[in-house]
C-alpha cells in the first residue's frame, strides 16, 4: 500500500500482490475529481480532506474474474488518514468499540409490576427543595401490582437519583396520581389518586410535610367510571375542590352525558358529593384554568373526539360544555385518502406566549 501526502513524501509497505494502493490527498477544493474507472471518492470535513481509493489487484490487472474481498479501517482526522487492512478472521476477532454511556436511574419500583408506570405526579413532599414523584400503575391492566393496589413515593437525593419507593394504599387499581394542597395553600402537599373500572374512588393521602403521608381517606365513591381529576378553587371561598372526568357520567342513562363532577372543599381534605354538569362523553382527561380571564376557573375536558370548555360561574357550578377542538376532518392527506390526525391524546394547558391568556398543547393520534 501506498500512501502519499501533500508533501510528496511516501508510505510504503509490501502487502503482496493482490494490495490495493491508496492515495491520500489533503485538498481546499469542494471537488472530489473521482476516478470512477479505478474506484470512489469521498469528501469529508467541508472538502478538506480527500480520499481516494483505487481498487487494482493483479488479478484485475490480468483481466481474470477473481474479486479480491478486502476490508479496511479507515480512520480520518482532519489533519490525516490512516488506512488498516484487516482480514476477515482478524475483523472478526477485533473488539467491538464501547462507549461511555450517561448514567440512567430507574425508579419502577414493585407497586407497579405488571401493570406499568402509567400515572407520575412532581411535588416537594418533604419541603426540602428537592423535587420528589409519586406514581401509579395502569388500573390493574395485568395485575394488581405488588404491594396490591398500591402507589409509591420517591423521595429525591437533589442529585437526579430517588430514595427507595415508600408504598401507600391508593384505593383498588390506582390509575392516575395527582399532587394537590387539599387543606390550602400553607399545608403540606398531598396527594391524590383516581382508581378506574374497580372502586370508581377518588381517594386523598394527606400529606404530613416530611415525605410521608397518611392513611388514604375516600373523598367520593362513583357508580360510573372516574379517569381523571384536577384540583382547584372553583367557588372560590378558599377551600380547594376537586373536578373529576366522569368517564361513566352520573352512572344512568339519561346521565351520560354528566360526565363533569364537581367535588366542593371542605378545607380539611374531605369533601361534599359529587355534582354533575353537562359535557363531551367518555373523557379521560381534565384541567382547570380561568379561560375567558373573568376570575372563575373553568374546565376543559378530552375525549377521543375532541376538547369541550365548561364556563365556571364562580360558585361552583358550571355551564354545560362546548366544543374547542374536534378531530380533524378537513385535513386531507394525500395517500390514503383521509384524515392526517385521529383526534387528541394528551393535551396541557399553559401560557405558552406570554400574553396572559392560558393556551393548550394537545398531543394529536395519528390516523
Amino acid at each position: 500500500m501506498s500512501i502519499r501526502g501533500v508533501n510528496g513524501m511516501a508510505i510504503k509497505a509490501s502487502l503482496g500482490a493482490t494490495a490495493p494502493r491508496a492515495i491520500y490527498e489533503r485538498t481546499n477544493s469542494s471537488r472530489c475529481g473521482c476516478l470512477k474507472k479505478f474506484g470512489s471518492c469521498h469528501n469529508h470535513l467541508g472538502g478538506l480532506v480527500r480520499i481516494v481509493l483505487i481498487m487494482e489487484t493483479e488479478q484485475q490487472r490480468s483481466r481474470s474474474h477473481l474479486h479480491l474481498l478486502l476490508r479496511c479501517v479507515v480512520l480520518i482526522s482532519a489533519l490525516e488518514v490512516v488506512m488498516l487492512p484487516v482480514s476477515t478472521a482478524a475483523a472478526a476477532a477485533l473488539p467491538l468499540p464501547s462507549f461511555a454511556a450517561p448514567p440512567v436511574n430507574s425508579v419502577a419500583g414493585t407497586e407497579v409490576g405488571l401493570t406499568g408506570m402509567f400515572s407520575m405526579a412532581k411535588g416537594d413532599f418533604n419541603g426540602d427543595g428537592i423535587p420528589d414523584i409519586a406514581v401509579a400503575g395502569f388500573a390493574c391492566a395485568n395485575g394488581s401490582g405488588l404491594p396490591a393496589n398500591s402507589i409509591a413515593v420517591y423521595l429525591g437525593k437533589g442529585d437526579g437519583t430517588f430514595k427507595p419507593p415508600v408504598y401507600y394504599s391508593g384505593g383498588p387499581c390506582p390509575y392516575e396520581v395527582v399532587v394537590g394542597r387539599v387543606r390550602g395553600n400553607n399545608a403540606p402537599e398531598d396527594l391524590i389518586v383516581v382508581d378506574g373500572g374497580v372502586g370508581n374512588n377518588v381517594t386523598v393521602l394527606l400529606g404530613n410535610g416530611d415525605g410521608t403521608f397518611q392513611s388514604p381517606i375516600t373523598a367520593a365513591s362513583f357508580v360510573g367510571g372516574i379517569t381523571a381529576v384536577a384540583v382547584g378553587d372553583l367557588n372560590g371561598d378558599g377551600k380547594p375542590d376537586l373536578a373529576v372526568a366522569a368517564y361513566g357520567g352520573s352512572g344512568t342513562q339519561q346521565g351520560i352525558l354528566d360526565t363533569v363532577a364537581i367535588l366542593l372543599g371542605n378545607g380539611d381534605g374531605t369533601f361534599q358529593p359529587p355534582t354533575f354538569y353537562k359535557s363531551i362523553n367518555n373523557p379521560y382527561a381534565i384541567a382547570v384554568g380561568d379561560f375567558n380571564k373573568d376570575g372563575k376557573l373553568d374546565v376543559v375536558l378530552m375525549n377521543p373526539e375532541g376538547l369541550y370548555l365548561s364556563l365556571g360561574n364562580g360558585d361552583g357550578t358550571f355551564l354545560p360544555g362546548y366544543v374547542i377542538l374536534e378531530e380533524p376532518t378537513t385535513l386531507i392527506s394525500v395517500n390514503p385518502p383521509g384524515p392526517i390526525l385521529n383526534g387528541p391524546y394528551s393535551f396541557v394547558v399553559a401560557d405558552f406566549n406570554g400574553d396572559g391568556n392560558l393556551d393548550i398543547a394537545v398531543d394529536m393520534r395519528p390516523s
